[in-house]
């Protein structure tokens, strides 16, 4: 009996140690996330290649009711494979986020982007994929990749944005695109494109989706016609109040004096914060199906994805001096009345934005907004 005891506690050390290194595993938030070949974990998540352009983090966000985890890989500066693999591979995470902090061009011989999981790319700071041979992001297995709030350009000899036509879904919102391919911009999406209302074709406007494509429209009486997969696609976004083909800070300004405008608007937000949700979809960039104060906040979010804003300042001035007269400054768009933002912008004729960092560092600052020759 005794042995018995000793074989049995030997045993269950044996089993528990060989369950150690799967439990070890299976708790790395960031296993199935691979950079040029190599494979992203806790130790190198930091700064993957140590080249200091890729970096990944967890973040819990509240989503409705509950709170979820997210995985983000955030990119800052330009980058060319050298493994012959794809150049960023997600082979299963199913909340990766791909956020781009700074203008950043990726380079590859073949696919830039594989997504092997849902993943979301955001980030107006600008990013531009380049497939010498291949496709710049290739979607397989049903999984979605969702575009919000991106300014995206893909060169590539395939496909700019590729599916496997076994129901990968494509949703597009509030981002500015420009895709150029030797076989077509986008195909093989099945399961679905998305075309928020944010964004709408600029080149061709023409453009419909299709087959899970995105075609060239044609006459539904011509039989004999078959739309054609587009090699080049401009897809703009309202974001980009500007349409300077780049969503920035000015837009950011341009929204606020747009919205301060629009009474429709304004009498959105007030009954949203009174309790009484309206739906208006005009500005609706967070996709909640209603304009508030997430909508304002979605610029700097998107302009600034790593956190490095501490303050926005709007400061007025003299038209004819230019001696500042007056200032308001928040973090958050949460910090400050909605009412006391409209009433600035209404009633100071020049002002400029400003965004600053925690050392009182401008980040960049808005060109200047000159309503005294507002018509």
């Amino acid at each position: 009996m005794k042995h018995a005891r000793i074989i049995s506690f030997l045993l269950c050390l044996v089993l528990l140690a060989g369950l150690l290194p799967v439990t070890a595993l299976a708790d790395d938030p960031y296993d199935g996330l691979l950079i040029d070949g190599v494979a992203v974990c806790e130790e190198n998540a930091a700064d993957v290649l140590a080249n200091g352009v890729f970096s990944c983090f967890t973040r819990e966000e509240k989503i409705q009711e509950g709170y979820q985890e997210f995985v983000y890989l955030l990119i800052r500066g330009d980058y060319t494979g050298t493994s012959g693999q794809p150049l960023i591979e997600n082979r299963g995470i199913s909340n990766l986020r791909i956020k781009v902090d700074r203008a950043s061009t990726l380079t590859a011989a073949g696919t830039v982007l594989s997504v092997g999981g849902d993943t979301t790319v955001m980030g107006f700071a600008g990013l531009t994929l380049r497939s010498e041979n291949g496709s710049c992001i290739e979607v397989r297995d049903g999984y979605t990749l969702t575009l919000h709030g991106v300014d995206l350009k893909a060169e590539a000899h395939e496909y700019a944005i590729s599916g496997s036509n076994t129901e990968e879904q494509l949703v597009i919102a509030s981002s500015v695109l420009d895709l150029h391919s030797e076989q077509g911009a986008v195909r093989g999406f099945n399961g679905g494109i998305d075309l928020h209302v944010t964004c709408y074709y600029k080149e061709p406007d023409s453009a419909q989706i299709r087959d899970g494509a995105i075609k060239e429209k044609y006459n539904v009486l011509d039989p004999l016609h078959i739309p054609e997969i587009l090699n080049e696609l401009l897809i703009y976004t309202y974001a980009d109040l500007d349409a300077d083909g780049a969503v920035t800070i000015d837009d950011l300004l341009e929204f606020i004096v747009f919205v301060a405008n629009d009474k429709a608007i304004m009498a959105v937000i007030f009954l949203t914060l009174m309790g009484h949700p309206a739906v208006l979809e005009k500005y609706d960039f967070d996709l909640n199906g209603q304009n508030g104060r997430q909508d304002f906040q979605f610029f700097i979010n998107r302009l600034f994805p790593d956190g490095t804003v501490y303050r926005v300042v709007l400061g007025a001035y003299d038209a004819e001096s230019g001696q500042l007269l007056q200032f308001l400054a928040f973090q958050n768009i949460a910090e400050i009345s909605l009412d006391e933002l409209s009433n600035f912008v209404m009633e100071k004729n020049v002002f400029r934005m400003f965004i600053i960092d925690k050392n009182a560092v401008p980040l960049c600052k808005a060109t200047s907004v000159d309503r005294s020759q507002a018509e």
